[in-house]
């Protein structure tokens, strides 16, 4: 008779331990992975598990910060093409000034012949 709670216990216990989180975990595939570390193909499941969740975070920080970098580099290229069209405004300016100038020549010119 108590036996069926424990039972009923237990096999509670293995229905959350089959749906823990690390279950649903982006992970490398575990043939790619052993490719990569073949000295970890001996071990358990339970002991490669936390090695490849680790290495996963480790591969996630890696491309984080090479995305912070390529952000970084992003807004640096983003100020210098601000820069640059800014420089081509003025520079387009004074060259319609220029045009603008040069028009009562033009016109004078025009008028003698």
């Amino acid at each position: 008779m108590w036996l069926s709670p424990c039972y009923y216990d237990l096999n509670s216990k293995l229905i959350s331990l089959r749906s823990h989180s690390y279950t649903y975990l982006p992970l490398l595939p575990l043939e790619d992975y052993l490719e990569m570390f073949p000295d970890q193909a001996s071990l358990a499941e339970q002991d490669q598990m936390p090695l490849r969740i680790e290495h996963e975070r480790q591969e996630r920080e890696k491309l984080e910060q090479k995305r912070q970098e390529l952000l970084k580099s992003k807004e640096n290229l983003i100020k210098v093409n601000l820069k640059k069209k800014e420089e081509v405004k003025k520079m387009d300016e004074q060259l319609e000034k220029m045009i603008d100038g040069l028009n009562p020549i033009s016109n004078a010119l025009t008028k003698d012949i």
